[in-house]
């Protein structure tokens, strides 16, 4: 009869031969499973809902933010292109020199699940006069989070005005902002909490409203994020939640001593993954204008010709930068002046070229689940090998 102490000795001289080899395939995959646990969570949510969080009528804002971010993490790296027009009073005068409606805008995240991550804004405009005008004016703002660098180029006629030292923002993040994430606003911005509203929550900075809200016919989840240095909700900012939108911020309202500043409220949502966020195809923000007139934004992504929504997704999300030979480079940072050559990797601007950012997982998370598995795969062929050079005789009182 086989008892427990009979097994504990077994592991324990197993443990004495070949501890080595066990420790490190054990330890292997601890750590894999270890890292593999937002990627379950990433997984989980496309194909099932056993491992998400429990939803209770009494929701505490600890819980809520963990919902958002489980839901956050089935989004996939997306593009999405739009156009931004600006308005002023209600019967929607468009305020000269300042409608949009001509640049097209376009506002790509590598990795939306995450609050730091690399993100890239374009705008293409008509060319100005006197520029050949087959060619764009297209202005490109680009942050890499795993190297922290950011690329500014404006590009038009053939001539790229190149930064790589600018660290404030200088794309448009207003598609970002109906979201209620905040990957590029919060590299410039002085509290980038106040706009992420999973950091903030996690930050103990976000009160949940008991009662539901409903806002275009979306019931919502009101979260006040406080945006004063003592914490008071005099300034805040509130976040509509809705849950049947796999808990997509609806709206977001800045309020300032208690008085609407400025509301954004997105519309019409569309589904990129499985279980992620919805995503808004049409936003619209009104604000306070100077005392006597109101400002209106609005937003729209763009549509092909039958009707689906400009939105790229997953691989089809580039985000390398390229210059075509023959393009003049203007330094904005140290002067100097280079043509494009045809052999690109002779360039000094060749840093310009990022590389491609996977669209599912942070930085560094492919070189981990490799080191995980040589681990594992170097303690089993330890242990292996331990096993053959063992005595013969050692083996078989084991056995028994």
């Amino acid at each position: 009869m086989v008892t427990s102490e009979t097994w504990i000795w077994k592991y324990r001289t197993l443990c004495d031969q070949h501890g080595r080899g066990l420790a490190l395939s054990i330890a292997g995959l601890m750590l894999f499973g270890f890292i593999m646990s937002p990627a379950r969570a990433a997984v989980g949510c496309i194909t099932a809902s056993a491992g998400k969080p429990s939803v209770a009528h009494d929701l505490s804002v600890e819980a809520l933010g963990e919902l958002i971010a489980f839901h956050r993490l089935c989004w996939p790296a997306y593009e999405v292109a739009y156009t931004h027009d600006l308005f002023a009073n209600i019967d929607r005068t468009v305020i000269p020199g300042a409608s949009r409606e001509e640049t097209i805008w376009f506002y790509a995240n590598a990795s939306p699940g995450f609050p730091r991550a690399t993100v890239r804004s374009i705008a293409e405009t008509p060319a100005p006069a006197g520029i050949d005008e087959r060619k764009l004016d297209r202005v490109t703002w680009m942050f890499d989070a795993e190297t922290e660098t950011s690329t500014f180029v404006d590009l038009a006629g053939g001539i790229a005005r190149v930064s790589q030292t600018h660290r404030a923002l200088k794309g448009n993040h207003e598609y970002e902002s109906f979201t209620g994430t905040a990957a590029m606003r919060s590299l410039s911005a002085d509290s980038p909490s106040a706009f992420d509203l999973v950091t903030a929550i996690r930050a103990g900075a976000a009160v949940l409203r008991p009662d539901l809200v409903d806002i275009g016919g979306h019931q919502c989840r009101a979260v006040d994020v406080s945006t004063e240095p003592g914490g008071g909700l005099a300034d805040r900012h509130t976040f509509y939640v809705s849950e049947s939108l796999n808990y997509a911020v609806v709206a977001l309202d800045v309020v300032a001593a208690d008085e609407l500043w400025s509301r954004r409220v997105g519309s019409d949502f569309f589904e990129i993954a499985p279980g992620a966020p919805l995503l808004p195809l049409i936003g619209s923000l009104w604000c306070r204008g100077d005392g006597t007139s109101e400002i209106q934004q609005e937003i729209r992504v763009l549509r092909a010709t039958d009707g689906t929504p400009q939105i790229r997704v997953g691989d089809a999300v580039d985000f390398t930068l390229r210059l075509e030979p023959g393009t003049r480079i203007e330094d904005l940072d140290t002067g100097a002046l280079r043509v494009v050559a045809s052999d690109w990797g002779d360039q000094t601007f060749a840093a310009l070229v990022l590389p491609s950012v996977g669209a599912a997982f942070p930085p560094g998370f492919t070189v981990a689940i490799l080191g995980c598995a040589s681990l594992a795969a170097l303690g089993v062929a330890i242990w292996k090998r331990q096993r053959r050079c063992a005595p013969r005789e050692h083996l078989t009182s084991v056995q028994r």
